[in-house]
């Protein structure tokens, strides 16, 4: 019945095929008729032969594929053999390490410096080899003791690296389980800050979030030489009695950034800390006197200053100027009396960068005051959530003829763009506009056709909320760059 094909190729394996099959009684298709007994047989068994030819083409599809998966495997086995990776310098393989680091809490089963330890000898002896990879400690909220093997592990891996640290809220993770104020480690669990204490020479950043750690940290009684970045995210009023004699600003001689969330708590006046010696300062919730004396303390040395979510509720009698060395100030998610308070007193002639962001009334004559008092020349402005004519008069004021970046976010840019438009009325020396809002592109390059613009639409996602995450621009002398953020 069968008539088989072959191709001209030689080859050791069966490449015939079956013709087409052929139905016995076609005429049949074209009615409702019963068949015969005599018409029946040739059909029953034109079905058994197409089930045979079945089964024969499914045996053959396994043996294929069988041989398939055989074939693949031994390519999967063999190409490792021969693969880049094999070829990756031990340096350049660390470095993939270094950049795969993830910040996830400590965990031998799931960090990825433990993961890649475990892959082959030669992995394990390149992450072995890395003391950084073993650097950052996110401490979890339980510590048994069974994982003090393994992080005590992980210090050694570091060896003399510089160490990050985050602490967890263990006081409220403790007071949950036990329903008590006095905070002391469970039985089955192992000291980490203690463990961590005995390396503090090696600390570069840590996160305190408890106030019984941070007590244990300030009164440790040794220098932290490494440490130059200190976050303090602590519900608790840290200051207290016990701190009075010990002086964290010769404790902390490398600190330049410090991160404290001081949740409206009273502020400790006292040198307590290195101020002079900062070059970063973030303050969440601090209350206007606080902001204004740190703001007096500081040096020169500080580059950027931040104050988030800072508030005011009662009137300042006090009117008295406060001079400061800072370059950029950050008012962030403010409300209208702490930031009219802090601009309309301080006095900054070094101040280069102002970023507002001000919860309801935009405060133009204090900004204006802080801006003509200091005689600053300022190059970055970003204002969020600002009314234009309190903008365009702010713009017009000689202290903002210097700006080269202008960062807003209004609701009516087409009124901003068209005062911008004439080059000599409003920031000459303009170099880069950024826009956040759905602007469209065409009306913004006719508007401001006359300052050569070349525009780009950037999506606000991708710059994971950071408004300074896209790369500049190399543009014609004199044009301007003008960057849309659309939502």
């Amino acid at each position: 019945m069968h008539q088989r094909i072959y191709c001209d190729h030689p080859c050791s394996m069966d490449c015939g095929a079956s013709q087409p099959l052929v139905s016995p009684l076609p005429e049949l298709f074209a009615s409702n008729d019963i068949p015969s007994d005599l018409q029946a047989a040739p059909i029953l068994e034109a079905l058994q032969n197409a089930r045979t030819e079945i089964a024969r083409v499914d045996a053959a599809i396994a043996n294929l594929t069988a041989q398939r998966a055989g074939l693949v495997n031994f390519i999967h086995r063999h190409a490792s053999v021969v693969s880049g990776l094999r070829c990756f310098p031990n340096e350049l393989l660390t470095e993939i390490f270094l950049r795969c680091v993830d910040l996830g809490r400590f965990d031998p089963l799931t960090n990825r410096p433990w993961i890649v330890a475990r892959v082959c000898r030669r992995w394990r002896d390149v992450a072995l080899s890395c003391p950084e990879l073993w650097r950052h400690f996110v401490v979890p909220e339980k510590c048994p003791s069974h994982i003090d093997r393994f992080f005590k592990m992980q210090l050694d891996r570091a060896r003399h690296a510089p160490i990050a640290i985050w602490m967890p809220d263990r006081e409220m993770y403790l007071q949950s389980n036990d329903g008590e104020d006095e905070i002391d480690v469970p039985s089955d669990e192992f000291d980490v800050l203690g463990v961590l204490l005995k390396v503090a020479p090696q600390w570069q950043e840590i996160q305190l979030t408890t106030k019984h750690d941070f007590t244990r940290f300030a009164s440790h009684g040794v220098v932290y030489p490494q440490l130059k970045t200190l976050r303090l995210n602590i519900m608790d009023d840290i200051w207290s009695d016990d701190l009075v004699d010990h002086d964290l600003a010769s404790a902390l001689p490398a600190l330049v950034h410090l991160d404290w969330c001081t949740l409206d708590k009273p502020f400790p006046r006292q040198p307590f800390l290195p101020w002079s010696q900062l070059r970063t300062l973030v303050l969440h919730y601090p209350r206007l006197p606080d902001a204004l004396w740190v703001l007096s303390v500081l040096s020169s040395n500080t580059t950027d200053v931040s104050f988030i979510s800072g508030s005011q509720d009662a009137v300042i009698v006090d009117s008295e100027s406060v001079d400061s060395q800072i370059r950029s100030l950050d008012i962030n998610g403010c409300d209208e009396p702490f930031s009219s308070g802090l601009l309309g007193r301080v006095v900054a002639p070094a101040l280069e960068n102002l970023l507002l962001n001000i919860y309801k009334q935009f405060p133009v004559q204090e900004t204006l005051s802080l801006l003509s008092t200091s005689a600053c020349s300022l190059k970055h402005l970003r204002v969020v959530d600002g009314d234009v004519p309190s903008l365009i008069e702010l713009l017009e004021s000689p202290s903002a003829r210097e700006i080269v970046r202008l960062e807003v976010s209004v609701k009516d840019f087409y009124v901003l763009l068209q005062a911008l438009a004439i080059k000599d009325r409003l920031v000459p020396q303009l170099r880069t506009l950024v826009i956040e809002g759905n602007c469209d592109q065409n009306a913004a390059l006719g508007i401001l056709v006359d300052r050569k613009p070349s525009v780009r639409n950037i999506p606000f996602e991708a710059l994971n909320w950071h408004w300074d995450r896209f790369p500049e621009r190399r543009i014609a002398d004199g044009g301007l760059d003008v960057v849309i953020l659309t939502r």
